[in-house]
């Protein structure tokens, strides 16, 4: 699947610039970031074999199929409700393809109590650098509570060198990209926007990804949006434009100025057959590998061409 998008930029970059359309001639170098984002949801957590069909669907992908999702493919995995026998966030870099090839996994957990845990978690491809890190609940905590947990992590991170379309310093983001795998409450956001804050600093209002769902879309009488949630976990002003996509708009958003969509490649739900994964979250907890292009702070003299540095 993804080796026909690359063989394309190939062939786009091998054309004169006189060939290219006037909007890619403008500036060029930008860089390419594959997220796969899927909310796997505590219904199969709970189950032994769903939560172990998840993990193997994540960290060895789909096998033959040279068009389905292959794991090496992915630059960046963000994975929602997918918990361990022991309640922890199930580490994929410590699973099939992924393991001992160097990944990076950070975490967050949300205690519920009686109705349960939550967790969320970031996985990077060898060569991100994780600068700062931090996670824990957006939903409001207690014994007491009867609202089930809602967990984030964040992660402000370095890109890879430069090879190729992939790595390189994001235009704006010397001090690099805060990524968030969120779990929003139809509600909103009761907390964790501090946490955020402490870890991104500044880059939360321009160079922050999100991923997850936003707590919008099937939240039936919620009339919040994408962009109203954002603001609580970004704080952001409202002076930036936000950039949404993915299943009802819900598994991708950022704030970065100059930020372009590629191919996107919508998986469905990957346990539907046998467990009926996800359907209960609607659309949401589908997984979705995203082809996102970031501009480059060094840019190459091609828009097809990269970073160069």
């Amino acid at each position: 699947m993804l080796r026909c998008i690359l063989l394309a930029a190939a062939v786009a970059a091998a054309k004169p610039a006189a060939a290219m359309p006037a909007a890619a001639a403008m500036e060029g170098g930008e860089q390419r970031i594959y997220f796969q984002s899927w909310n796997v949801g505590a219904e199969c957590s709970s189950s032994p074999k769903c939560r172990q069909a998840a993990t193997n669907y994540l960290a060895n992908g789909t096998g033959a199929n040279p068009m389905a999702f292959e794991p090496g493919e992915a630059a960046v995995f963000a994975t929602i409700g997918l918990l361990a026998a022991d309640s922890s966030a199930v580490d994929l870099s410590q699973h099939g393809y992924l393991k001992g090839k160097g990944y990076t996994q950070v975490s967050g957990l949300c205690r519920g109590g009686k109705v349960g845990n939550d967790a969320a978690s970031l996985t990077f491809k060898p060569g991100f650098t994780v600068l700062k890190k931090g996670g824990g609940c957006l939903s409001k905590e207690g014994p007491l509570r009867k609202s089930e947990p809602r967990a984030f992590t964040v992660a402000l991170i370095k890109p890879p060198k430069v090879n190729g379309l992939y790595g390189g310093v994001v235009k704006n983001c010397q001090a690099g990209l805060c990524v968030i795998a969120a779990n929003v409450p139809a509600g909103g956001v009761a907390q964790g926007a501090d946490k955020i804050a402490a870890v991104c600093g500044e880059a939360r209002h321009h160079c922050t990804v999100g991923l997850g769902d936003f707590g919008v879309a099937n939240s039936g009488t919620n009339s919040a949006t994408i962009a109203d949630h954002w603001k609580q976990l970004t704080g952001d002003a409202g002076d930036s434009k936000i950039h949404v996509t993915g299943p009802d708009r819900a598994n991708f958003a950022s704030n970065l100025p100059g930020q372009s969509q590629g191919m996107n490649v919508g998986q469905g739900f990957p346990l539907a057959k046998q467990f009926g994964n996800g359907k209960t979250g609607g659309t949401t907890s589908a997984a979705e590998l995203m082809d996102v292009l970031f501009p480059c702070q060094y840019p190459g003299p091609f828009i097809s061409g990269g970073c160069t540095q």
